[in-house]
């Protein structure tokens, strides 16, 4: 499992080309390969302005909170996005006074300069009484494509962009304020100025440091 307290990380102006599996039946202990992995829990990531290429899976989310996706354009990707609720019935990290409640106290999470930076952990084991299911994830100017045709044999909740395994789309919402702005532009998989990055084509996105708040501006569709 990751830790609660890795926070400040951010992944942007990137680009994942070609993200597959070169043998058949290989599974590396998973079934598919990912551009962008946020493994067990990650959270308090902001991955922005990525593009991510004919490849397998763009960005899988396993179970995270307050994370940001923010303009990340997906291009012949068969699964743009992989989202699952991996640790909402963790026994061992999850429950109150256990390892993640641990580390948060060991870095004194309810006071400055922590509770002023990361105000969104607050409740995470008070007022919310959810400390390990995926909530308050921001999910904006998210624009996919594929030529392939999705795979019938994984879960897409009736959604063509993405998966949930476990559990539903629609509980994934419900949840906790988990918003997704999400388009389907097919132009990108024929629009070869699309397959490199550039600044041009791409809305305007950009965050600052305001009273120690990471803010951004929404990305047009």
């Amino acid at each position: 499992q990751q830790r609660k307290t890795d926070r400040g990380n951010t992944i942007s102006g990137n680009m994942f080309s070609h993200i597959r599996t070169t043998e058949q039946n290989l599974t590396l202990g998973y079934p598919h390969v990912v551009a962008i992995y946020l493994d067990d829990q990650m959270s308090g990531y902001h991955v922005m302005n990525n593009t991510i290429l004919d490849s397998d899976t763009g960005i899988l989310l396993g179970g995270g909170r307050d994370n940001w996706l923010v303009n990340n354009r997906f291009i012949r990707t068969d699964v743009p996005l992989s989202f699952d609720s991996r640790g909402k019935y963790d026994a061992q990290f999850c429950p109150n006074g256990h390892v993640f409640e641990q580390e948060l106290e060991s870095y004194g999470y309810r006071k400055p300069p922590w509770s002023d930076r990361y105000s969104e952990l607050h409740g995470t084991f008070g007022d919310d009484g959810m400390p390990c299911t995926p909530v308050h994830n921001w999910i904006d100017g998210f624009h996919w494509c594929t030529l392939h045709g999705l795979d019938k044999n994984r879960s897409h909740s009736n959604a063509r962009w993405i998966e949930t395994p476990g559990t539903n789309l629609t509980d994934l919402i419900s949840w906790g304020n988990n918003f997704m702005n999400v388009k389907e532009d097919p132009s990108l998989c024929h629009n070869s100025n699309y397959f490199l990055w550039n600044n041009k084509n791409t809305p305007s996105i950009g965050y600052s440091i305001v009273d120690k708040e990471f803010t951004y501006t929404s990305a047009s569709n």
